[in-house]
């Protein structure tokens, strides 16, 4: 006998009395039987791609069981059938064969399935195929439930036996299910349940791949806050400085922050999470004598050399900072001999054959060490460079949640779609994937290089960029995500 499950576990005896009247004598008897209760106990959906389960750092097999609820995730593509596993228990081994029918009722387009045949069995598990009883929208959509979005889907399960329709366990509160619309098959061997909400909530209704990209990068565009994990912690690009670490997409979920190429990566990810193909690359400087790329902005100023005659003729005034006293012989001719200090201005006053100069402290700033400047890497890191030299490294260019980023790299890395070149650490882009497109990217984020020596294979000075000359290329390619 089926009846409504009330409570699986502990199910009450049902009393049956039976009434019969012998003359003006009404006869009564009582008895207590059992009553067999069915109920769902592991839910699997048939997802192309497993969905990690953020917190867990995995993926679960089955989605959902009866002892852990509210952890299910999967994806589907869109305009298709979604189809589940459901496993039925019943409490108890049935007398007799019967045959019945699952279904699983949602209000979500497309999420409502059923049991396309009745189920011939009395067993205490069944296992029990399910499929959708409509496509799922054409679109990209995300039930998920999170923020104030749509709801998770919910399922009402009931079966259906001799006519009868039951409900039955779990309960619509008990078994929430976070059901994200692909717009095609992932290009990726398993998805972040992050990215899946950054990407279906941005391009939320769109079916078209070149709008679905748009929509997606405009999340990365400025302002550069818009980019947080399911839980609402900004993802930050070199959010702790010198201390920053990590490369792939899960470092950069899984800790709030990480570098240039975990942000590639993970934008990489979000497209390919969609079907959509697109390549990592990194971008380093043209020339193999350019060791670092200044990130904008730095400040070159003015600084005084010695003249030919190898002496020191210029009188040094105010805050800045000079190397020789006046008359003194310096090493070599034109030989940088006064600097800027904190002021970032040249106040002494130039004499004599000595020469003003801009911009590049020459080679002869490696008998000072790397670096004539000052600061700290990330703001946190150790300080590098001199108290004084010809240039100065100002507030520039923020990036993602993180608005003074470290100031100079050896390479960089960025993302390739349609001929198109995206920056999703700084947000910048897209620029065309052509030698000129490289130029204006490369005058919107580099201020200028430090040079290598040619003979002795160290770092020994800095120059500004030429903005008519592209002096960056891509590098090694990548077009793995994660």
């Amino acid at each position: 006998m089926f009846n409504e499950d009330k409570s699986f576990d502990d199910p009450d005896d049902l009393e049956v009395k039976v009434a019969a009247m012998a003359g003006s004598l009404e006869l009564t008897a009582k008895r207590k039987i059992k009553v067999v209760f069915p109920r769902v106990e592991k839910i699997n959906f048939d997802t192309p791609k497993p969905v990690i389960l953020e917190g867990d750092w995995k993926y679960y097999d089955p989605e959902w069981t009866i002892s852990r609820k509210d952890k299910s995730r999967s994806a589907f593509i869109r305009n298709s059938i979604i189809k589940v596993s459901a496993q039925l228990k019943i409490k108890q081994a049935l007398t007799h064969a019967v045959k019945i029918k699952l279904l699983a009722e949602s209000d979500k387009k497309g999420a409502s399935c059923e049991s396309k045949d009745a189920l011939s069995s009395q067993g205490e598990k069944n296992n029990i195929n399910m499929e959708g009883k409509e496509k799922l929208p054409d679109k990209i959509c995300a039930y998920e439930g999170h923020n104030g979005h749509d709801d998770a889907v919910e399922y009402t399960w009931k079966y259906v036996i001799n006519g009868e329709t039951y409900t039955i366990d779990p309960k619509p509160e008990d078994n929430k299910h976070h059901v994200y619309v692909l717009l095609d098959k992932p290009k990726t061997t398993f998805l972040f349940e992050t990215v899946l909400y950054i990407t279906c909530n941005a391009a939320k209704g769109q079916n078209a791949q070149e709008v679905v990209v748009e929509k997606i990068w405009e999340r990365f565009r400025p302002p550069l806050d818009r980019i947080s994990r399911i839980d609402g912690k900004k993802l930050k690009y070199w959010g702790e400085g010198a201390r920053t670490n990590g490369q792939t997409t899960l470092d950069l979920i899984k800790n709030n922050n990480a570098t240039c190429g975990a942000w590639g990566r993970f934008f990489l990810g979000a497209l390919k999470s969609h079907g959509i193909n697109g390549k990592l690359y990194e971008i380093v400087p043209f020339s193999r004598l350019d060791a670092i790329m200044l990130i904008s902005k730095w400040k070159f100023v003015q600084h005084i050399n010695s003249g030919k005659d190898q002496k020191l003729d210029s009188l040094r005034l105010a805050d800045d900072f000079a190397l020789f006293n006046v008359g003194e012989k310096t090493p070599a001719p034109y030989y940088p001999s006064i600097f800027p200090e904190s002021n970032m201005k040249l106040d002494s006053i130039v004499m004599g054959d000595d020469k003003k100069t801009s911009g590049v402290l020459s080679r002869w700033s490696r008998i000072y060490r790397f670096y004539p400047y000052t600061g700290k890497w990330g703001n946190d890191g150790e300080t590098y460079g001199k108290f004084w030299g010809d240039l100065f490294e100002l507030d520039g260019i923020g990036g993602q949640n993180n608005p003074d980023p470290p100031e100079f790299f050896s390479n960089h890395a960025v993302v390739v779609y349609g001929n198109k070149i995206y920056d999703p650490s700084y947000g910048m882009g897209p620029y065309p994937d052509t030698a000129g497109g490289l130029n204006s990217y490369e005058n919107q984020i580099v201020t200028g290089f430090s040079v290598y020596s040619r003979e002795k294979g160290m770092p020994f000075g800095v120059r500004v960029n030429n903005p008519k000359i592209r002096e960056i290329k891509k590098g090694r390619t990548y077009d793995i995500a994660y």
